[in-house]
């Protein structure tokens, strides 16, 4: 694969500075859908927010990890009053949360002539460490918990968005790009059958002058040639519009819009054949993709998770409040064994109690939340239907203009036999200007309807894997 940057060197590029604008030198240079999508994945502004907006959604899961960091804190106190030292209270420690509960372990140093019994500690200070544990509220799910939940899911629900918005831009330069196929090849068309007019309104006024043809023929051949000039000249008009669409999707590297210039060309069609596409990309597969994998289908199931995430912790605050707090206590490794007898006359023991008692608030929140999920299985119901039957749509229209390019190259065969016979029976004076005009009419007609068949085919593929819910960027960089 090329980088990006080989192909701003292969094709005639301008991009608009400050007084100037930089050109390469290539004057018939082809570009090709592949090289645009690379260039779009590596400098279009869309696909950087795309990025931007992914990288905050891990940034605010590591903004609910941080929840369950630990914690070391102090706290100091004195006090002195007419010359007498009321107290002197120091505490350092360090907190951990844990998924149920929390564990502290510190040390404590109290001194002074007027301590709270439950502040006196040994002159060297107390360590401590233990355990708080719910055993009501919290014990299953708390608020952490939930934030780190919902965190992922938004995570989640980010690529989701993410792949949406890409898919999106993706498709827009799938049709901008064979949309600038098309014209450029009807304007290269027009543009060969007014050489073709031009040559034999010349051939024909020799003729009028030699008295082998009519005067008429020679203001039917100068017609024809109007004719086509104006359609030229529409048709440089729609290209000229197709190539600047197109080019809204080229950004530089360092930011700056990049302009098509008039040089460039598409390259020719090569698409593959379309029993080959859907032997590849089967409609059940297709299917089962889409209900599977679908970016929209999978905002809304995490739309659901999240719900569910809130549910819970409703549910979990209607439980009633039991914290039990448990410090073992010493003054040091060296103080004595720590047996049994030991830790049973050396801990600080507590416990926390509150319930609720109508939970009116929690009992309303949590069916406000089961309406809203009932809500939202009725929207992915409706959306996978909805996504499904367009999908089958668009296939279905695939299969058709398969068809409509093979009858239409067939036609084109047709018509090119038919004005070769007219060209050889007018040099050889048995036909007129009108009927050869005629013929090549039709055969312009031909090519140009192939050519916006071809396009047509060309986007109604990418339409299909677009619809599907497959990432366009990577068989859109084969």
């Amino acid at each position: 694969m090329r980088h990006p940057g080989c192909v701003l060197a292969s094709v005639l590029l301008c991009v608009p500075t400050a007084g100037h604008a930089w050109q390469a030198h290539d004057t018939s240079s082809v570009l090709s859908l592949s090289d645009v999508v690379r260039w779009v994945e590596a400098f279009h502004p869309v696909v950087r927010q795309a990025e931007l907006a992914l990288d905050e959604a891990h940034r605010e899961l590591g903004v609910a990890r941080g929840a369950f960091d630990p914690e070391l804190k102090s706290a100091w106190a004195r006090k002195v009053y007419a010359g007498k030292d009321y107290y002197d209270y120091f505490d350092a420690y360090v907190q951990v949360p844990l998924w149920i509960g929390a564990f502290k372990a510190g040390y404590e140093q109290n001194r002074g002539d007027y301590l709270n019994p439950d502040r006196t500690v040994p002159p060297s200070g107390l360590y401590y460490a233990g355990l708080s544990i719910p055993l009501g509220y919290g014990l299953f799910f708390d608020q952490r918990r939930a934030a780190l939940q919902q965190a992922r899911l938004t995570a989640r629900m980010a690529k989701a968005e993410q792949r949406k918005v890409l898919n999106k831009l993706y498709l827009h330069v799938v049709k901008d790009y064979w949309n600038w196929y098309f014209a450029w090849q009807q304007k290269a068309q027009v543009a060969a059958a007014l050489e073709l007019v031009r040559q034999r309104l010349e051939l024909t006024r020799e003729k009028v002058r030699l008295g082998e043809l009519a005067a008429i023929d020679s203001l039917e051949a100068f017609i024809n040639l109007q004719d086509r000039y104006l359609q030229l000249q529409e048709a440089t008009a729609a290209l000229t519009e197709a190539r600047l669409r197109l080019s809204t999707h080229l950004w530089s590297p360092e930011g700056q819009p990049v302009e098509l210039q008039p040089s460039v060309r598409p390259a020719a069609f090569a698409g593959s054949a379309l029993n080959e596409f859907q032997s590849h990309f089967p409609l059940e597969a297709l299917e089962a993709r889409l209900v599977q994998q679908h970016p929209e289908l999978q905002k809304l199931r995490v739309k659901y998770e999240q719900l569910e995430v809130a549910r819970r912790l409703e549910m979990e605050k209607m439980k009633p409040k039991f914290d039990l707090k448990y410090h073992f206590l010493t003054t040091g490794p060296s103080e004595q064994p720590w047996n049994g007898t030991y830790l049973r006359n050396n801990y600080k023991l507590g416990a926390d109690f509150g319930f609720p008692l109508f939970m009116r608030s929690a009992r309303a929140k949590v069916q406000m939340i089961r309406l809203k999920q009932e809500r939202n299985r009725q929207e992915v119901a409706f959306a996978e239907r909805q996504l499904l039957n367009e999908l089958r749509a668009a296939y279905q229209r695939l299969s058709v203009l398969g068809q409509n390019l093979d009858a239409l190259r067939a036609l084109v065969q047709y018509y090119e036999s038919l004005r070769k016979g007219e060209l050889d029976k007018f040099a050889a004076g048995e036909s007129y200007v009108f009927l050869v005009n005629k013929r090549e009419e039709k055969l312009l007609d031909a090519r140009i309807k192939l050519a916006k068949v071809e396009s047509a085919l060309e986007k109604s593929k990418f339409e299909v894997l677009f619809l599907s819910g497959m990432p366009l960027d990577v068989p859109l960089a084969q």
